[in-house]
């Protein structure tokens, strides 16, 4: 944790090994005294998964403190692209702080520029991570594809980051099973996603995730056509915005 997060708090210890406040000090201070060298610690991506899995278990066990003992075995990492730890230390440190902006080198589609940002949101979506964050140079949230950041740093003045209204706001996406699919795929689908009686599947999600949600549900597959299509003029509206038709 100091690691990646720069420093461990006594309640850290606490929480982490079930200890008493007096135990967690006596731990900490012997750390400090005696600081731990060469360990090893994982790299960015092992860590980031951690992280992924933690956030459901907690999601899951909401305080029962249940745990199944099923260990499951994250193939994802496999094909993942690389994280860079220096950029990933000064993103968390302003998650968990909401510390001043960061500065990074990004590559996006057309070449590497400079941002400054204040990151908001860490995004597990479409099989790679996302920083959803206040672009200060465009005055705007924009998400930003971890991988892609290749240089971070934390940036020492301080900047506003205004309210996420999309966040907050809540798109509900509905979605039918395409009719171009054979009969028995379309069967399939039905029984697999427990449709209702009209054959919709709705999703909620937040609206700044909208768009993923759409191409993620649309994607074309093995079989040829898109697998799901929009059921509703605001999910097509979505459709349209993602493909540009």
């Amino acid at each position: 944790m100091r690691h990646w997060h720069g420093t461990v708090s006594t309640a850290d210890i606490e929480t982490a090994f079930g200890l008493s406040r007096a135990q967690a000090h006596r731990v900490l201070r012997a750390a400090r005294d005696d600081p731990i060298d060469g360990v090893a610690i994982g790299d960015a991506a092992v860590f980031l998964a951690h992280l992924r899995s933690q956030t459901a278990s907690d999601s899951l066990q909401s305080g029962l403190g249940i745990s199944f003992g099923v260990p499951v075995e994250e193939g994802d990492l496999l094909t993942r692209p690389p994280v860079r730890e220096d950029v990933l230390r000064a993103i968390l440190e302003a998650l968990r702080y909401r510390r001043s902006a960061v500065s990074i080198a990004y590559a996006g589609r057309e070449q590497v520029s400079d941002r400054i940002i204040s990151p908001a949101r860490l995004v597990y979506i479409l099989k790679r991570h996302h920083i959803r964050a206040w672009d200060h140079g465009r005055k705007a949230y924009r998400d930003f594809v971890l991988s892609r950041m290749t240089e971070g740093r934390r940036v020492g003045e301080r900047f506003f980051a205004p309210h996420d209204r999309d966040w907050e706001e809540i798109s509900i996406l509905r979605f039918s099973v395409n009719m171009a699919l054979p009969i028995d795929l379309r069967a399939a689908l039905a029984i697999e996603w427990d449709l209702p009686e009209n054959g919709i599947h709705e999703i909620q999600c937040r609206k700044a995730l909208a768009r993923y949600v759409v191409r993620e549900m649309t994607e074309t597959t093995s079989e040829g056509p898109r697998r799901w299509l929009p059921a509703d003029d605001g999910t097509a509206a979505t459709f349209k915005e993602v493909y540009r038709t």
